[in-house]
């Protein structure tokens, strides 16, 4: 089954969440990471792998580092996926 960019988003949504305990209200993919979500660079490379784990794919953990809002974070994971498909 592929995993769409909502998957994705989705899972990515959860788990800051439920691991960082962010306020599910304030998540939105305007959300800066470090400023609203108190997501640092440590907490990206967590993601990264917990991303790699669950959809088996590569994430460009660089592309992840750069990211600074919650749609941008979506964006570069999904892009591992994009990658694998062509």
């Amino acid at each position: 089954m592929k995993t769409t960019k909502q998957d994705l988003e989705q899972f990515i949504y959860r788990h800051i969440v439920d691991e960082y305990g962010v306020d599910a209200h304030i998540v939105t993919n305007d959300s800066k990471l470090q400023d609203d979500l108190g997501i640092d660079s440590l907490d990206k490379v967590e993601i990264s792998c917990e991303i790699d784990k669950k959809f088996e794919v590569d994430v460009d953990e660089q592309a992840i580092d750069n990211a600074t809002t919650f749609g941008e974070l979506v964006d570069a994971a999904f892009s591992a996926f994009e990658n694998t498909e062509k």
